[in-house]
């Protein structure tokens, strides 16, 4: 005997019509030729695996009149089950038994067609349960169910020598015929495993977290041409200690799905969010349930708050404030305002301050002194976003840094454009106005009143969200935003897409 573990090559190529007809032929219940099938990364196992193309295929062979109580000479399957053939007799278990039986191999249970193809009854019965007349084996394939280890094995005849008996049926009865006997030869193939497996658990990169891409490998027999396929594929997340069902999806046949899965909470310094996800592939017509191993993933938040605008200062009966528009993330946390002597802020720290509101009075605040500050939004994962404009507080209480008043009105540019769903439009104000500020489509009709108010002096910044003055969704299209301030007046444009 001899049993050589599957790791050949085969180097030619066959074409996707030939795998395709060789595909077929086997789910069939007929044999093909396994070294044409499987042979290296682009071969027929790509589009159309089988049982075959796994690890755990080994190729078994017992010479004639090969002793069947040497162990060298068996299949073995586990610790269960070996499979075996005497001279003049059909294949037994010699783990369990001393030579075949009616009902051999014990622990066993057999039936033609490979293993998921159509409804088949598996039967104590051997190669009869594949097929009548045991000599006729070799070209077939079978399959075999091992009742301890609750495992299921695909097997392709190539060969079987007759016995010295009379032949089966009739005579002796124990499956042999004319002439030499007691050899066969079969590929086999390892624990058949029709599970999906989740490749990988990847966060969505430049996002604000909560999301992960689940990288599912299909299911072996979701094929279109498939005898039964897999109908459908659920993603469930474990929610200890429960598992959650995310969604599902139709199996149709694709070689790698990606599914867009909700987290619970991202990765952060605070927590690891790590996540775990499993899929089930089914099939509905016969009932198969088949389930992946957990894969273990996390997301992260990738995006930073905005910087606070309009960081600035004022002096009210000698005790200094700082001010600054509010940051409107939705995931924002709070404001981080650092201070320090050295306007880089490498040295003469004074420590940094944490607030959720949009100003702050410095008490500690000693005259004669210049300090800087310098202000940044964090949101719940620790995000940082960019330091704001540096503030310069000069040596004197009475004395304003006029250089954080704007010396001119001006309009800016919406930020982003083309934008959807919102944008930011800004303006410098550099004396107390009464503003107004309104968005028009290109046929002059005005669409929405962002600001009809008295403003004071500052860098000054508003969002609008696409929608008109009654709150309805306006189309995509080119937009034009004009501000009145005074005296000043200035018209841009900006483009909504959808």
């Amino acid at each position: 005997m001899s049993k050589l573990l599957f790791s050949l090559l085969i180097l030619t190529s066959f074409s996707y019509s030939q795998c395709l007809e060789m595909y077929e032929t086997h789910q069939s219940g007929a044999g093909i030729d396994i070294l044409e099938y499987v042979y290296g990364d682009d071969n027929c196992c790509d589009e159309f695996p089988i049982s075959f193309c796994n690890e755990g295929t080994v190729y078994y062979q017992k010479d004639d009149y090969a002793d069947p109580t040497d162990s060298d000479n068996w299949d073995i399957i586990s610790d269960d089950i070996a499979l075996i053939r005497g001279d003049n007799q059909m294949i037994y278990n010699p783990i369990t038994e001393n030579s075949y039986i009616s009902g051999s191999p014990s622990n066993t249970l057999w039936r033609a067609l490979p293993s998921y193809s159509v409804n088949s009854d598996y039967y104590a019965a051997g190669v009869i349960a594949i097929i009548y007349v045991p000599k006729y084996l070799p070209g077939t394939v079978g399959s075999i169910y091992s009742i301890p280890d609750n495992k299921y094995y695909d097997i392709n005849f190539t060969s079987w020598t007759s016995g010295n008996g009379q032949g089966w049926p009739g005579g002796g009865g124990d499956g042999d015929g004319g002439g030499g006997g007691g050899g066969v030869s079969y590929w086999r193939s390892g624990p058949i495993d029709p599970s999906p497996n989740i490749i990988s658990v990847l966060d969505i990169p430049d996002d604000q977290g909560g999301r992960v891409y689940v990288e599912i490998k299909r299911s072996m027999i979701d094929i279109a041409v498939h005898p039964i396929g897999i109908d459908n594929y659920t993603i469930q997340r474990f929610d200890e200690p429960n598992w959650v069902n995310l969604g599902s999806f139709g199996g149709v046949g694709e070689k790698v799905y990606y599914y867009e899965a909700l987290t619970l909470s991202d990765s952060s310094y605070q927590d690891s969010g790590i996540t775990g996800f499993r899929v089930i592939a089914q099939n509905y017509f016969n009932d198969y349930s088949f389930m992946s191993e957990i894969v273990y993933g996390y997301s992260v938040d990738n995006l930073a708050p905005d910087s606070p605008e309009n960081f600035n200062f004022a002096f009210n009966e000698n005790i200094l404030q700082l001010t600054w528009d509010p940051v409107f993330n939705g995931d924002f946390d709070h404001y981080e305002i650092d201070k320090s002597a050295d306007i880089l802020f490498e040295t003469d720290q004074y420590g940094s301050v944490i607030t959720s509101g949009t100003s702050y009075i410095d008490l500690e605040y000693i005259e004669g002194e210049t300090v800087y500050y310098r202000i940044s939004a964090l949101d719940h994962a620790g995000n940082r976003g960019a330091y704001s404009q540096t503030l310069t507080v000069s040596s004197s209480l009475n004395v304003g840094n006029f250089n954080n008043i704007p010396t001119k009105f001006k309009l800016h540019q919406n930020y982003p454009n083309p934008f959807n769903p919102t944008t930011k439009i800004s303006y410098d104000l550099p004396n107390e106005s009464l503003v107004t500020l309104l968005i028009y489509d290109l046929m002059g009709r005005k669409v929405r009143t962002l600001i009809n108010s008295e403003q004071t002096v500052g860098f000054k910044n508003i969002q609008w969200n696409a929608t008109d003055d009654k709150g309805q969704p306006v189309p995509a299209g080119m937009y034009i935003y004009t501000i009145q301030a005074g005296e000043f007046r200035q018209t841009r444009k900006m483009v909504l897409l959808k």
